[in-house]
């Protein structure tokens, strides 16, 4: 064998083995009549997917990846694209031109989205992403492409992490116990007679011991100002949601909430409840709360309705000029009313989805809800 065709296999080899240890689900969630994706493929696309993940896209990628994969991009698409990019880097035969294999590339993106997901040294991003993604779903009524449920998966995570988030615990109290370092008592005890050099040594030690023992104690001392903070912040924004809804007023509005009419009630007990979110996951009590406010599964309206009688109060509602149609469509139904009557025909163009679309009152709420969490939140 010629030392050129060791150096090309050495070469392969070296790939292949630096393709990250492929998720169990991968090929589950890639499994599609519409994809011809054999076995050599698979590794490749799911180097791709990890290096996506592992990289640390920042906000504004994450957020094209749900609107790639919805079909929805607002980014020109083409060879300077940054997804396309990220798995050329691991196929050279990855297609890059405009619009093709754009199944493919919406089915990678899912698949990336559930691998941030479960990626469990990043639960902040995991956070975020859960919540927007369960925005842009829409009540369930658009569908990720692929065999990953991310929905589901958002759903679950963002149950947990909002249980979790709140479990009270009680803070650990600092612990100044601390012994001695035997280099400085060694250093302390090589003292004899009249020795500077000895002197100077022990004092040098005594010193750096005292630096320690005080960064140990500012170093408990500031971890257990953060889990005291922490426990406050949680009881905050119990007690802040428990005394608004037993006042029964609407803060922004300042009437009593029974003054709201039934179908823009959705809409304003959506923002009211995001705007006392103290944390970053999703209050896991949300269900029960809207319970106590008084609405129930079986009312159900039309999103065109709500939107129609939340027409007057949108000064109220609204903290920005323009909302995404693909991750907030609610908020940007609420915007586009500010300047045009007719906001239907508009918004159904902008998001692809149908404004006679039915929900219950709480399942809108909740739309709203999760729309200004992640704004708020994350931006």
């Amino acid at each position: 064998m010629s030392e050129e065709t060791q150096d090309i296999e050495s070469n392969e080899d070296q790939e292949i083995s630096e393709i990250p240890e492929m998720h169990i689900l991968f090929a589950d969630w890639m499994r599609s009549s519409e994809l011809d994706v054999n076995r050599d493929t698979l590794d490749l696309r799911w180097a791709g997917v990890a290096h996506l993940r592992d990289e640390q896209l920042d906000w504004d990628e994450e957020k094209e990846l749900i609107r790639v994969a919805l079909g929805m991009p607002e980014l020109k698409d083409g060879p300077d694209h940054w997804l396309r990019k990220a798995f050329k880097k691991h196929d050279n035969l990855f297609p890059m031109t405009a619009g093709t294999h754009e199944f493919e590339l919406q089915t990678l993106s899912t698949a990336c989205l559930a691998a941030c997901l479960e990626d469990e040294d990043n639960e902040e991003r995991a956070t975020a992403l859960s919540t927007t993604i369960l925005a842009a779903s829409f009540c369930g009524q658009r569908d990720f492409p692929g065999n990953a449920d991310i929905t589901e998966m958002s759903t679950q995570f963002a149950l947990k992490e909002g249980i979790s988030r709140r479990k009270r615990k009680s803070p650990s109290p600092p612990n100044f116990n601390f012994k001695i370092r035997n280099a400085t008592k060694e250093a302390v005890e090589a003292v004899s007679g009249n020795q500077p050099a000895q002197y100077e040594a022990a004092l040098k030690a005594v010193l750096n011991e005292f630096k320690a023992h005080l960064s140990w104690c500012q170093d408990h001392t500031k971890a257990y100002v953060r889990q005291s903070n922490n426990q406050t912040v949680i009881q905050d924004e119990e007690l802040e949601i428990l005394w608004w809804l037993f006042g029964e007023k609407s803060s922004m509005l300042n009437i009593p909430v029974e003054q709201v009419d039934k179908l823009a009630l959705p809409a304003v007990l959506g923002v009211e409840f995001a705007h006392r979110t103290n944390l970053d996951s999703e209050l896991p009590a949300l269900p029960g709360l809207l319970k106590k406010a008084g609405l129930r599964d079986d009312q159900e309206i039309a999103f065109k309705d709500m939107i129609n009688k939340s027409k007057p109060l949108v000064e109220n509602l609204l903290e920005e000029d323009e909302y995404c149609p693909v991750l907030s469509p609610a908020l940007h139904a609420l915007s586009i009313t500010r300047e045009h009557s007719s906001w239907q025909r508009i918004w159904e163009k902008d998001t692809g989805l149908d404004s006679k679309t039915k929900a219950s009152s709480k399942d809108w709420v909740t739309q709203i809800y999760r729309e200004c969490l992640h704004i708020r939140k994350w931006g």
